[in-house]
Parts: C-alpha cells; structure tokens; sequence
C-alpha cells in the first residue's frame, strides 16, 4: 500500500491528538526509518508509541469507524468529484436529519477521511 506526503501528515496530526493501538497488520509510520511499515509481530499499545516514535496510519476504514462511533446520528458519504483524475478531488459528507453537509475534501478518499477526523477530534 502507498501513502502520500498529505496522508502521512495527516496520521501524524491525529497521532497527536488520539492514538489508536498498532496491532499486526497495520500500517505504521517509523521515524527511525522514515517511512511507512507494516507492523509483524505485536504491534505497539497508544502508550507506548511517542517512545518508539511511531504512530499509526489510519485507513479510510479506521476513520469510518472512528467517525461512526463519535458521530452516530450521521451517515457518511464519499463523493468524488472532477471529469478527469488531474483535477479529482473527494468529499466526506455527513448527512444528518435529512441536511447534507459537506465536511471536507481532499485529493484522495483517504484525505479527505483524516480531515474530518481531526475536525471532529478538534472540536472535542
């Protein structure tokens, strides 16, 4: 899996606010080798992640359920907007009694996840 500039800075930004455990098979970004890994054996509990310097990198999966779990009341929606993929961008929207909200957007779906992610984690 790849993960861009925007993404990584993004995970990093809601390491700092809320940090979710590094279990095996998720991606996890490693200062010591400045990039993106996949945890093997164990992974790493919240606590212990600022002292190995890592945090996890949140799939469009992680975020849902985040969002899902802090936002019951919504439902969540991924568009994707543009007429060729130079000019693409995506939106989370949030749908709520009926009144549509777009939340955020960003040049991948993933982008545009973690935005909504750290409004939310800002906000509380």
């Amino acid at each position: 899996m790849e993960f861009n500039k925007e993404e990584i800075s993004l995970c990093k930004q809601v390491a700092e606010k809320h940090r979710k455990p590094i279990k095996y098979g998720d991606w996890y970004w490693s200062k010591s080798h400045n990039k993106p890994l996949i945890a093997i054996a164990g992974g790493f509990k919240a606590n212990d992640q600022k002292h190995f310097g890592v945090f996890k990198i949140w799939t469009i999966s992680d975020s849902l359920e985040f969002l899902r779990e802090r936002c019951k009341d919504h439902v969540l929606l991924i568009h994707e907007e543009g007429l060729d993929d130079d000019d693409e961008e995506w939106y989370l929207w949030f749908d709520e009694y009926k009144e549509t909200q777009q939340w955020d957007k960003g040049k991948t779906p993933l982008e545009a996840c973690l935005k909504v992610v750290l409004a939310v984690l800002e906000e509380e």
